[in-house]
C-alpha cells in the first residue's frame, strides 16, 4: 500500500510539472517572445524590412517564431569605420547587382551601392541602435569617393536621367528638392510628419548662390545640405545658427539611392579614380604619369587692382560667344570682383596641390609683365593626404608640376615687352599669353609648357557623365584651356551649313551631322544636365573617325587652337570659306615643328609646335605631313569641344565643403 501511494505521487508530481511547463510555454513563453520582439534592436530590426524596405543581405534570416515575429537574427553589416584603401584603379558600376529599394535604411543602400562598384568590405560592422533606428559608422573618406565617382554636386536635374514615357515624349524632370530628416518614421526610408522649411531665413552658404535650393531643417533643429549624384542623393546635416542643437545630429547622414531607370544605362568609367581625384582637386593628369595644377601661385603678392584702368587692345572673337552657362553649381565665395582675378593667400577646400613661389618672386606691380613655367616645386593640402593614399594616389610615381614663377632676365623683359605691345603674341617669342581677358597684365607662360597642358586637355578619357572638377573660374590656367570653347555655336554652325562641301558621305556621315546639331541646340541654353554631357560626349567620339590617321597631327592642331589666339582667328576667318577652299591643303613640318598655312598674297604662316616636347619618344624625321581642310577642321572642332567640356564641367567645391564639415566617422543612417 505505502509503495503504490509512493509511486502515485510520484505520477502526480511527474502531471504537475508537466503541466506548469505547457503553462510555461503557452503562457509565459509567448510573453517573453513579444517582450523579446519588443527590444530597440528587434524594433529596429523590424524597420529595416518595414513597408517595402529591404535589408540588402545585411541582416541573418533568424528563426520564425510566428508570421511577423523572427528571432537570433544577427547583423553582417558593412565595415566601413576605417579609410578606404581601394588598389582598384578603375570602378565598375555594375547594372546587373539588384538595387535595393529606395525605403530602406541609407546604410543599406550605401552599401548595395559599394557592392554595385565591387568594392569589397568586411559585414562585421557595429551598428548603432538608436532613436528605435539604426546608424552605420562610416568614415568620411567613403562619402568623397562616392561623391567624386557619383559627380555629387549641386545639379538641377538631381542626377537623373530624363525618363521617356510610354509616348516618346520626355516627362518633366525632377527638380532637387528639401529635405527634412524625420522626428518619426515608418520605415528608414521615408520621412513622415515633415514640416517645411521657414522662408524668411537665408543661410550664409545660400547667400552667394541665391539661383540655388534652399536648405532644409528637422525640428531639431539640423540644417541639412542635399547634393545629388549620377547613383543618388546624400543629405549632410550641419548645425543650423542659433538653434538648439545636439551633437550626434552633426553627425548624421543620409543616402538616398537611385533607381535603376533613373541611373539608367552605365558603362566601365574610362578613367581611373586617381585621374577623377585629379580633376576635382584642380588638376589635369597627362599622359607619362604627369599631373598638372591648375591653380595660380598663392603665395606671391601683387598690388592691389587700380580703380581705373587704361583701355587696352583685344582682338574681338567673330560669331557668337560660349558664354551662356550659369554657375549656379559653385559654391565660391571670393569676391565679386574680376573673375580672372585670383583671390590671393586664398586656398579652396578642393584643393590638394598647392603652388609655392619661387625665392626670387618679389612684390609687383599691378602693371608690370610676370613670367611663369610649370614646375615640380610644390605643397600638399595635408587634410586631403589620408584620401589620397586611400585611392592609391603615389606622389613618388607620378610627376606633379604647378605654375612658378620665372626671374626675369633682361632678354625675358625684352621678349614680354614685344608679346604685350601686340593683338597676338608674335610666333617668334616662344611665351603664351596666360591673361588673354583681361590684358591688364602681362601674364605669360612658356610656350612649351602651354602645349604640354593643352595635350593633356586633348587626352582626357570622355564620360557620357561628365566629371567633377575644381571650377576655380579664376584660374588663369583653366582659362587658357577654356578660351577654345568661347566660339564652338560659330564653327558648329559653319561647319553644319558646309557640310555636303566636306566630302563626307554615308550613314556616318549623316549620324556625325545630327550629333553636330544637337550639339549646337545645347549651346542655345546651356545647363550642366546628364543629357548634355551625353550629347558633348557623343559629338567627341563620333569625331574621332573622321580624324587625320596620325595623331601628331591632331594635336598640334588641338593645342595651336587652345593656346594660340591668331590660329584661332584665322580658323575662324576659315570656316566662313569652306565651300571656296574645300580644295586647300597645308602642311605639318614635323623636323621642324611648324603647320604651315597659306596665308594672304602666297604668304605661309608658320605656327610653332613643341613636337619634342609632345613628343619626345618618336622620331621626328619623316617628311611633311599633308593635311586637308576638312581634317583640319574637325580637328579644330574637337580641341573647342574639349575646352567645352571643361568648362562646364560640375563644380567640385560643393562636395569638398560638405566633406570638411564631417567628423571622421560619421553615422548613416
Amino acid at each position: 500500500m505505502t509503495q503504490s501511494t509512493d509511486v502515485g505521487s510520484l505520477v502526480g508530481t511527474w502531471v504537475a510539472a508537466g503541466v506548469a511547463i505547457i503553462a510555461l510555454l503557452g503562457v509565459v513563453g509567448p510573453i517573453l517572445v513579444w517582450r523579446a520582439s519588443r527590444t530597440d534592436r528587434n524594433k529596429a530590426i523590424d524597420l529595416l524590412s518595414d513597408e517595402g524596405a529591404d535589408s540588402g543581405g545585411f541582416v541573418t534570416q533568424g528563426i520564425r517564431v510566428t508570421s511577423k515575429i523572427r528571432l537570433f537574427r544577427r547583423f553582417e553589416a558593412p565595415e566601413l569605420r576605417a579609410s578606404p584603401s581601394l588598389r582598384t584603379p578603375t570602378l565598375l558600376l555594375d547594372d546587373q547587382v539588384p538595387t535595393v529599394s529606395t525605403n530602406s535604411a541609407s546604410w543599406v543602400q550605401f552599401g548595395r551601392l559599394l557592392q554595385a562598384y565591387h568594392i569589397n568590405f568586411a559585414k562585421t560592422g557595429l551598428l548603432v541602435i538608436q532613436d528605435g533606428q539604426t546608424w552605420l559608422p562610416i568614415h568620411r573618406s567613403w562619402i568623397l569617393i562616392v561623391g567624386i565617382m557619383g559627380r555629387f554636386g549641386k545639379r538641377k536635374d538631381s542626377g537623373k536621367i530624363v525618363i521617356r514615357s510610354t509616348s516618346g515624349v520626355a516627362s518633366t524632370q525632377a527638380k532637387p528638392g528639401d529635405f527634412v530628416a524625420p522626428s518619426g518614421r515608418s520605415s528608414q526610408g521615408l520621412p513622415r510628419g515633415l514640416r517645411r522649411v521657414p522662408r524668411n531665413y537665408t543661410p550664409d552658404w545660400r547667400m552667394s548662390n541665391p539661383g540655388w535650393t534652399s536648405a532644409a531643417y528637422s525640428t531639431s533643429g539640423t540644417k541639412y545640405k542635399t547634393l545629388h549624384g549620377i547613383t543618388g542623393v546624400i543629405h549632410f546635416g550641419t548645425e543650423m545658427p542659433g538653434a538648439a542643437q545636439s551633437e550626434k545630429d552633426t553627425k548624421r547622414l543620409y543616402f538616398t539611392s537611385h533607381t535603376s531607370q533613373e541611373i539608367g544605362e552605365v558603362t566601365k568609367e574610362p578613367m581611373d579614380i586617381g585621374h577623377m581625384f585629379w580633376l576635382a582637386v584642380g588638376c589635369l593628369p597627362a599622359p607619362g604619369s604627369k599631373v598638372f595644377s591648375l591653380d595660380d601661385v598663392h603665395s606671391i603678392a601683387v598690388q592691389e587692382e587700380p580703380q581705373a584702368l587704361p583701355p587696352t587692345p583685344s582682338p574681338v572673337s567673330p560669331g557668337v560667344r560660349f558664354s551662356g552657362i550659369q554657375d549656379d553649381d559653385s559654391d565660391w565665395e571670393g569676391g565679386m570682383g574680376n573673375p580672372a582675378m585670383p583671390e590671393w593667400g586664398i586656398i579652396s577646400p578642393n584643393t590638394y596641390v598647392v603652388p609655392t613661389s619661387s625665392p626670387t618672386a618679389t612684390l609687383s606691380g599691378y602693371y608690370e609683365s610676370r613670367a611663369f613655367q610649370f614646375s615640380p616645386i610644390n605643397d600638399r593640402a595635408e587634410a586631403l593626404t589620408e584620401v589620397a593614399g586611400s585611392i592609391n594616389i603615389d606622389d613618388k610615381s607620378e610627376r606633379i608640376y604647378s605654375l612658378e614663377e620665372v626671374e626675369l632676365t633682361d632678354e625675358i623683359l625684352t621678349e614680354l615687352k614685344n608679346a604685350s605691345d601686340t593683338t597676338y603674341v608674335p610666333l617668334s617669342i616662344p611665351w603664351v599669353r596666360l591673361d588673354p581677358e583681361t590684358r591688364t597684365q602681362g601674364w605669360f607662360l612658356k610656350r612649351d609648357d602651354a602645349q604640354l597642358l593643352a595635350q593633356a586637355l586633348l587626352a582626357i578619357p570622355m564620360s557620357p557623365h561628365g566629371y567633377l572638377v575644381s571650377a576655380n573660374k579664376r584660374s588663369r590656367c583653366r582659362g587658357l584651356l577654356c578660351q577654345a570653347a568661347q566660339s564652338l555655336p560659330q564653327l558648329l554652325a559653319r561647319l553644319v551649313y558646309s557640310f555636303q562641301s566636306l566630302g563626307l558621305d554615308g550613314n556616318g556621315a549623316d549620324t556625325l551631322l545630327q550629333m553636330m546639331g544637337n550639339m549646337y541646340a545645347k549651346t542655345e541654353r546651356l545647363e550642366k544636365t546628364r543629357s548634355f554631357y551625353e550629347v558633348i560626349f557623343k559629338l567627341d567620339e563620333g569625331l574621332s573617325s573622321v580624324l587625320h590617321p596620325d595623331p601628331r597631327v591632331n594635336d598640334a592642331i588641338g593645342v595651336l587652337m587652345i593656346t594660340n589666339e591668331e590660329f584661332r582667328a584665322l580658323i575662324a576667318q576659315s570656316a566662313r570659306h569652306i565651300d571656296e577652299s574645300v580644295d586647300t591643303t597645308l602642311e605639318f613640318d614635323v623636323a621642324n615643328g611648324t603647320l604651315n598655312v597659306p596665308a594672304v598674297m602666297g604668304f605661309i604662316q608658320r605656327f610653332p609646335v613643341e613636337i619634342a616636347v609632345l613628343y619626345p619618344e618618336l622620331r621626328r624625321d619623316d617628311g611633311p605631313i599633308t593635311i586637308t581642310l576638312r581634317e583640319l577642321m574637325f580637328a579644330a572642332l574637337k580641341a573647342r569641344v574639349r575646352g567645352a567640356v571643361l568648362e562646364t564641367s560640375l563644380d567640385s567645391l560643393p562636395l569638398f565643403k560638405a566633406f570638411f564639415d564631417l567628423a571622421r566617422v560619421v553615422h548613416l543612417g
